[in-house]
């Protein structure tokens, strides 16, 4: 889809999403990619099991133990970020991360998307700014 009028000098594509099995999916819910080659994306997933306990150690926490109260494989991880990067070679990197864990993922599906609506309208202001920028 292209918002380009919208958003000034970036264009906006829909994402798409990897599905992780019973383990959860990982969705670009939309990318801006702008004429300067900066980018913009918000991302949403949602995660359990070893799916999960992979993300949690790459974030700098330890691996759950079976010992552990509420092992990890029932409770999910679920959140929304919006990420930039300056070309598309470069790193992504964070500029707003919402994320909660739980066991029953439909519980905070409403939050989600309202996190999701939030950052979306976010990094269409941002998208806008790289014109006037």
């Amino acid at each position: 889809m292209d918002d380009q009028g919208a958003a000034g000098e970036c264009e906006r594509q829909e994402g798409t999403t990897r599905s992780l099995g019973s383990e959860g999916q990982v969705r670009v819910v939309a990318v801006w990619l702008c004429a300067d080659g900066r980018e913009f994306r918000v991302v949403r997933w949602e995660l359990r099991g070893a799916t999960r306990d992979l993300y949690q150690w790459g974030r700098g926490r330890d691996f759950e133990t079976p010992d552990d109260a509420g092992s990890g494989t029932e409770e999910w991880i679920a959140g929304v970020a919006l990420e930039q990067r300056e070309s598309a070679t470069a790193r992504w990197s964070t500029i707003q991360r919402q994320e909660l864990e739980g066991q029953d993922l439909r519980s905070f599906a409403g939050r989600l998307r309202g996190w999701e609506a939030g950052l979306v309208d976010r990094a269409e202001r941002l998208a806008r700014r790289v014109k006037s920028g």
